[in-house]
C-alpha cells in the first residue's frame, strides 16, 4: 500500500511540474535585457537550503529561456553559513549528504554566472571560522551593507528564507 502511496504522489508531482513548465510567463520581463537580482538568503534547515538553491536554479532557467541576461548575487547569512563550509564540521553528522550537496548547487549555480557572498557577521556570531569558508563565496563584512549596496544599484531584492 506504501509502495502505491509513493507513486501517486510522484506521478502527480511529476505532472505537476510538468504543467507548470508550459505556463507562460506573463509580461514581467517584457521590456528588460538585463535583470538584476540580490538573493537575501537566509535558511537553516538543509532541505530548505536545498529547495531555495534549485528554485533560485529554476527561476534562472526561466530567464535565460526568455532570451535574457542577469547579475546574481546571493547575500548568505544565518543558518544557511554552517552549509558554506569546505568541511561538514559546523553541522550536525546526518546532514552530511546535505552539505555535499549543497556544494554541488553552490558550484552548478557559479557554473551559471551567480556570486555569493557571505556575512562574516553571521559566520561569526554561527561559530564558523571565515578560513573554512567555501573558496567560491565571498566573505564580506557585513551581509547588510551587501544588500543595501546592491537595492540601491538597482538589483531586485528577493528574499529567500
Amino acid at each position: 500500500m506504501r509502495k502505491i502511496f509513493c507513486i501517486i504522489i510522484f506521478l502527480t508531482s511529476f505532472s505537476y511540474c510538468y504543467a507548470v513548465d508550459k505556463l507562460p510567463i506573463g509580461s514581467s520581463l517584457d521590456g528588460l535585457e538585463f535583470i538584476k537580482i540580490v538573493v537575501d538568503f537566509n535558511v537553516s534547515s538543509p532541505d530548505m537550503i536545498l529547495l531555495r538553491l534549485g528554485l533560485l536554479e529554476k527561476t534562472l532557467n526561466d530567464i535565460e529561456n526568455n532570451n535574457k541576461k542577469y547579475d546574481v548575487v546571493v547575500a548568505i547569512r544565518g543558518g544557511a553559513v554552517d552549509f558554506m563550509t569546505k568541511t561538514p564540521k559546523y553541522i550536525k553528522s546526518e546532514y552530511v549528504e546535505a552539505h555535499k550537496k549543497v556544494r554541488k548547487m553552490i558550484l552548478l549555480l557559479q557554473s551559471k554566472g551567480v556570486n555569493f557572498e557571505l556575512c562574516a557577521i553571521a559566520a561569526g556570531l554561527r561559530g564558523v571560522e571565515v578560513i573554512d569558508i567555501l573558496e567560491e563565496i565571498k566573505v564580506v563584512r557585513n551581509g547588510y551593507l551587501s544588500i543595501i549596496g546592491y537595492q540601491n544599484r538597482g538589483y531586485a531584492y528577493l528574499p529567500m528564507d
